[in-house]
């Protein structure tokens, strides 16, 4: 599951991509796979509504341990 701050809103969406942040979402087909927000801002608006509802999060890497 992952970890990072929910985007909720578009706003948030177009801060992270400014940001230059990667987005992890629970959709069947991005699944566990961390993609730029500016690619994802760029979806059309069903997509990116269907996206929000099953759960859209900033991407935080996993810290490996030595």
């Amino acid at each position: 599951m992952p970890e990072g701050k929910r985007i909720t809103t578009l706003e948030q969406l177009a801060a992270a991509s400014a940001a230059k942040k990667a987005i992890v979402t629970r959709t069947q087909f991005f699944t566990n796979r961390h993609m730029p927000a500016a690619f994802i801002l760029n979806m059309s608006g069903s997509v990116l509504h269907c996206m929000m509802r099953q759960g859209m999060f900033i991407y935080t890497p996993k810290k490996s341990e030595p």
